[in-house]
């Protein structure tokens, strides 16, 4: 199958800046604001058709999008890069660098257009600096109609080209929807190569084939099935009709399990049912079917890329093989942790599937892929178990620890605990107790508030945008160029020796302090972190960055340095700056301040309003005032609560409510907080735990 960062210095700027417009002013276009939008497709370009990561642009609805190089986007049952799209277009498009997948595409040998709509989801953020507007994106699904599909009982099927009638009059070759398997190397039945009598017709797409590899023509529980290649009673060794056991009526069941495999290796015994092989489809048997249009001499028929039949096939219990499914993907993505941008985390997460053994667990796994050798690796989510209460077969996973499944992954991975076996695939060349499905369902962060500014798509969070997957056809897909943000994450580096990548580690200097002339001060980076799994050894360096003194202190290359705060008649504001490495060539830095002055003489009063911590998403929110306009207030331990935000554009906030939101994992759980004011106030509350 081919397939926190807190806010930019731009980005901060900018929204401090929209908070602060005057009443009756326009109010600029935020920096950074996200975008998700769904249509037909009006055009699409590509900026070199011989580079296989060049981007383009796709024009949705009127409106143009850039494509970045190193997009690879998701068709409904594989992945392309955008160049791909055009090489892999029909001939007569394919030959002028076009899509076929655009209302302005023509046929070089027809001079027609597509023959029906293309649609397109993409995700990402408009990025305005200067002069510069663009909407750059992040993620996208091609497909003809997501929403199209068709379902039916299979009335006829022609053993002679694959074909399925669905929804006619039982046993009649000429009435019902004609629908095709998008199977090119044949793995479900006959191979789709055009010639008579082989399959599909040359008007296939194999852009919208269906997945090789992990099954999209199936039964309810996940069991592959097939059309056989020859008409019974001759028997197709792949699809035998034998799979389709009958009752004592002489109807097929649509509930079964397959006999296990014999213990010394031999095959089943003729007229047996081999789970070892894929299971046919019948006349009789409801399907859903989804696809798109295709066109050939007979007419139009649906070339599809997923059927699934409304049959319960079970493997014997606790025996190999065993075949499993991703029904459902669901990934919140969390959201951006800073004070100026009030907004609920996306943390829902769902994901669902089938087993054709009720008895079995089921591991999941994001499938991450290394950004300098393309290597894939598991990243454990859950093991799960079976509910064969409301539905024989199901699986259900939802988290409880919401961290637990971040960062988001592109793939994601179920294996069945009783019958993976990686090293012996079945005779229709498939991998059994394993499922690898791409998702596109991701919960962005959304608004607090209405009014406030729109919150952005955190697509620096999506390692595989962020840094890249890797090698990929003859080159490397590397990070989304231009980049859908303020400012481009960090690339990390490929260590010379494993070929593996390298990520620079998160520097974190600790809260800013308030200290009198003369007491002993601490510094404390302790915080900082490596991202590399292992995480590496980290190093630091400190150094003074501001201040009218100079103070001497020692541990410069430890995380807690130490000094003795000078003596000063007026405030003074140190600060340093640590640089925090971890062997690589990479390092991040972070800035922290001390004030030096005497005890503050209290000119204004601060009241908590609020102070909650919710323990399903881990989140601590605060929300406090003071009598003075012009003072800063700092949660203890959190940092600077951030000013209040406007409430609608050109409506100045009111100055005295500030506000502070920390998600993540707090242990322990905090009992109290306390706010204090640069003008001397502080207040002290209790949290209430929900």
């Amino acid at each position: 199958m081919r397939s926190k960062l807190g806010l930019t210095p731009l980005l901060i700027v900018g929204l401090l800046a929209w908070a602060s417009v005057r009443p009756g002013a326009q109010a600029p276009i935020q920096p950074v604001s996200p975008f998700d939008n769904i249509g037909f497709i009006d055009a699409a370009t590509v900026d070199n058709p011989t580079d296989t990561f060049s981007g383009g642009t796709i024009t949705v609805n009127g409106t143009v999008f850039i494509v970045p190089r190193n997009t690879l986007l998701q068709m409904p049952a594989f992945g392309l890069t955008w160049q791909e799209v055009f090489a892999m277009a029909p001939a007569g498009f394919q030959a002028s660098h076009q899509s076929g997948l655009a209302r302005a595409d023509r046929n070089a040998a027809t001079g027609l257009p597509p023959p029906t709509d293309y649609e397109v989801h993409i995700v990402g953020n408009r990025v305005v600096s200067g002069t510069s507007d663009q909407r750059i994106v992040g993620l996208m699904f091609l497909s003809q109609q997501s929403l199209n599909n068709g379902a039916g009982f299979i009335n006829y099927i022609d053993y002679a080209t694959g074909e399925m009638r669905v929804g006619g009059r039982m046993g009649d070759p000429t009435t019902g929807a004609r629908v095709r398997q998008n199977d090119p190397i044949g793995r479900h039945g006959l191979a789709t190569d055009g010639a008579p009598g082989a399959g599909h017709t040359a008007a296939q797409d194999v852009r919208f084939q269906q997945d090789e590899d992990n099954p999209t023509v199936r039964s309810e529980t996940g069991y592959p099935m097939c059309v056989a290649r020859v008409a019974p009673p001759a028997i197709d060794p792949l699809c035998p009709e034998a799979n389709r056991p009958k009752g004592a009526d002489g109807t097929y069941l649509n509930i079964y399990t397959m006999a296990p495999l014999p213990f010394d290796g031999s095959q089943p015994p003729p007229g047996s049912t081999n789970p070892n092989v894929m299971v046919p489809f019948e006349v009789g048997d409801f399907v859903d079917y989804q696809g798109t249009l295709a066109v050939d001499a007979a007419g139009p028929y649906i070339s599809a890329w997923g059927i699934l039949d409304n049959i319960g096939v079970f493997t014997s219990p606790g025996t190999q093989p065993v075949y499993t499914a991703i029904d459902v993907m669901l990934l919140g993505v969390g959201g951006i942790p800073n004070p100026f941008l009030p907004q609920e985390a996306a943390v829902r997460t769902r994901i669902e599937g089938f087993t054709t053994d009720p008895t079995s667990f089921v591991d999941l796994f994001a499938v991450d892929v290394d950004a300098c050798n393309g290597q894939p690796t598991w990243r454990y989510y859950a093991t799960v178990g079976v509910d064969n209460i409301a539905v024989n077969g199901r699986w259900r996973w939802r988290p409880k620890s919401d961290p637990q499944f971040l960062p988001p992954s592109r793939m994601l991975l179920a294996v069945s605990e009783n019958g993976f076996d990686p090293t012996t695939p079945t005779p229709n060349g498939l991998i059994p107790g394993m499922y690898t499905a791409p998702n596109f369902d991701f919960i962005f962060p959304e608004n607090l508030g209405i009014g406030n500014p729109k919150v952005p798509n955190n697509l620096q969070d999506f390692p595989f945008l962020a840094y890249g997957s890797g090698p990929y056809a003859a080159g490397k897909l590397g990070q989304l160029s231009p980049w859908p943000g303020a400012v481009a994450p960090t690339q990390p580096v490929c260590d010379p020796t494993t070929g593996t990548a390298v990520f620079a580690p998160i520097a974190n200097a600790g809260v800013h302090q308030s200290v009198r002339p003369g007491a002993a001060v601490t510094l404390n980076a302790t915080a900082s972190r490596d991202t590399n799994v292992p995480p590496r050894a980290l190093t630091f360096n400190w150094v003074q960055t501001q201040g009218p003194h100079v103070v001497p202190f020692s541990g410069a290359n430890t995380a807690t340095p130490s000094f003795i705060a000078p003596f000063a008649t007026t405030p003074i504001t140190l600060a340093f700056t640590v640089t925090v490495g971890n062997g690589s060539t990479l390092t991040s830095s972070a800035v922290v301040t001390v004030t030096v002055a005497n005890p503050a003489v209290a000119t204004d009063t601060v009241t908590i309003t609020a102070a909650t911590f919710t323990l399903r998403r881990a989140q601590l929110r605060v929300l406090a005032s003071t009598t003075d306009p012009t003072a800063v207030l700092t949660l203890q331990g959190f940092g600077e609560m951030g000013p209040g935000l406007a409430i609608a554009p050109g409506v100045p906030a009111p100055p005295t409510d500030h506000q502070i939101r920390i998600v993540g994992v707090l242990n322990p759980t905090p009992t109290t907080v306390t706010v204090t004011s640069s003008s001397g106030g502080v207040a002290t509350a209790t949290v209430t735990v929900r």
